[in-house]
């Protein structure tokens, strides 16, 4: 909700803004409610320097090749000069995870493998559910690619799995959908 909207609910209750310190900004009067209206115009127009700002840092990371925005995703780390590089002991449990699943087994039997094996290692589990692993096995930034505005490509950091693997489990989910409707 914008200012002027609020105000505007406010108004139709009978409420008034009257600032304490600033004694223009007054909206029982025309003056203070132009004032109001003017900083409210100008924090508007604020706001939608700083989403043009931060749409275009995005799209620039993009085409560079970086991520241009979110968490990086298990398996990788931010190296010294702040770009994603491969984490060896998350990679290895995200190879295991496409391993498992190009042998079949369920979004919730890989995450109760990768438990065990996690729990045998004294590491702690970043897998919360079934939903984790299922996000392992459909993000193309396993892929080493970067996503922004539903494109998908090649970017800067390692691939952690191969095509040919990725493609293999794609297939396989395919199918397992298709056998399920």
């Amino acid at each position: 909700i914008d200012g002027k909207m609020f105000l505007s609910l406010l108004e139709e209750k009978g409420i008034f803004f009257k600032s304490l310190s600033e004694p223009l900004i007054d909206t029982t009067t025309p003056l203070g409610s132009m004032i109001l209206n003017l900083l409210f115009t100008f924090a508007e127009f604020e706001r939608e320097l700083l989403r043009e700002r931060i749409n275009g840092g995005k799209k620039r990371a993009y085409e560079e090749g970086s991520r241009p925005h979110g968490r990086i995703p298990f398996g990788y780390v931010k190296d010294a000069s702040g770009k994603m590089a491969i984490d060896p002991y998350g990679a290895t449990l995200v190879h295991n995870i496409y391993r498992l699943r190009k042998r079949k087994l369920s979004y919730r039997k890989i995450l109760d493998t990768i438990s065990d094996q996690l729990s045998e290692s004294n590491n702690h589990n970043p897998f919360s559910s079934h939903a984790s692993v299922a996000h392992i096995l459909h993000n193309r930034a396993y892929l080493g690619e970067v996503k922004y505005k539903g494109v998908w490509k090649q970017a800067e950091h390692p691939p952690v799995i191969s095509k040919r693997v990725f493609n293999d489990v794609q297939l396989k989910l395919k199918l397992t959908k298709k056998k399920a409707e």
